[in-house]
C-alpha cells in the first residue's frame, strides 16, 4: 500500500513548524555563547526544547498511523486520508506520545548527570557540577516512575490493536502467501509420488516410462523443504525418452 498522501504531509508539518525554529535558535544556544544577552541565550534553550516536542508532536502520528491506520481509504493499492482529525490523533497516538517525550526526558537526564559528575570527580566548575547533578536525579525520581507506568499503558493499549490488525493481514503478507504456497507444492509433490507408484506397479511394458516419472519424483521429494520459489528454479524435469513413450 502507498502511504505518501498519508505520510508526506505529516512530516511537511513537522519541518514547516518545528524544524526551523529548532534549527535556528539552536544555533543562537551553541554559538551565541557570551554573544548575546544571557536571557536571550535562556530562551533559546526554551525554544529548542519547545521546538522537540513540537516535532515529536508531527513525527509520532506518522508512527502510530503506520502502526494502526485509522481515517483514510484505499484506492487501487493506495492511501487517501478521510479524516486528518483521525489520522493525527489515532488510538495508538495519545500512549506512543508521552511515551516518546518521557523517554527523550530521562536521556537527557542522564546525559546531564554524567557531565555533572565528571565536572565534580574532575575538580572543575564544582558548583555547576552539583547543580547539574541536583535537577538530574530529581528529573530521573520524577519521571522514571511515569516512565514505567506509561510504558505499561502502552503495551497495554497500544500494541494490542497493532498486534490484531497485523494479524488481519497475515493472510495477504508474502509470509502468508510463502505458506499457502509451500502447502500448495507439498499437495502436489504427494500426489507426483502416489501416481509414480502406481505407474510403478504397473508391470514391465511401461518401466522405461515409469523409471523416469520416479526420477522426476524423486527429484521433487529431494527439493520438498526448499520453499516454492526455490523448488520451482532447481527441479528438472525428466522427459521419458521416445522408445519409453512408443513403448507405453
Amino acid at each position: 500500500m502507498v502511504v505518501g498522501n498519508v505520510v508526506a504531509p505529516l512530516i511537511g508539518y513537522e519541518v514547516l513548524t518545528a524544524f526551523f525554529l529548532e534549527a535556528t535558535f539552536l544555533g543562537v544556544m551553541l554559538f551565541g555563547w557570551k554573544r548575546v544577552p544571557p536571557w536571550l541565550h535562556v530562551f533559546s534553550a526554551i525554544i529548542v526544547a519547545v521546538g522537540t516536542a513540537i516535532l515529536a508532536f508531527w513525527i509520532l502520528p506518522a508512527n502510530s498511523w503506520m502502526q494502526a491506520p485509522a481515517g483514510h481509504e484505499v484506492r487501487d493499492g493506495v492511501a487517501y486520508p478521510v479524516d486528518w482529525l483521525t489520522v493525527i490523533f489515532n488510538p495508538t497516538f495519545f500512549y506512543r506520545l508521552p511515551h516518546m517525550l518521557t523517554a527523550a526526558y530521562l536521556t537527557t537526564s542522564f546525559v546531564v548527570l554524567s557531565v555533572g559528575a565528571r565536572y565534580i570527580l574532575a575538580a572543575r566548575h564544582i558548583d555547576e557540577g552539583r547543580t547539574m547533578m541536583h535537577m538530574a536525579i530529581g528529573m530521573l525520581a520524577a519521571l522514571g516512575p511515569l516512565q514505567v507506568f506509561i510504558g505499561d499503558e502502552h503495551g497495554r493499549n497500544a500494541l494490542e490493536p497493532t498486534a490484531s490488525h497485523a494479524t488481519s493481514r497475515s493472510n495477504r503478507s508474502p509470509a502468508g502467501a510463502d505458506r499457502r504456497l509451500r502447502a500448495r507444492s507439498t499437495r502436489r509433490l504427494a500426489t507426483s509420488a502416489s501416481r509414480a507408484e502406481r505407474l510403478k506397479s504397473q508391470g514391465p511394458s511401461s518401466s522405461g516410462c515409469n523409471a523416469s516419472i520416479w526420477r522426476c519424483s524423486a527429484a521433487r521429494r529431494r527439493v520438498s523443504g526448499l520453499m516454492p520459489s526455490e523448488a520451482a528454479a532447481r527441479v528438472k524435469f525428466i522427459q521419458p525418452s521416445a522408445s519409453a513413450v512408443s513403448d507405453r
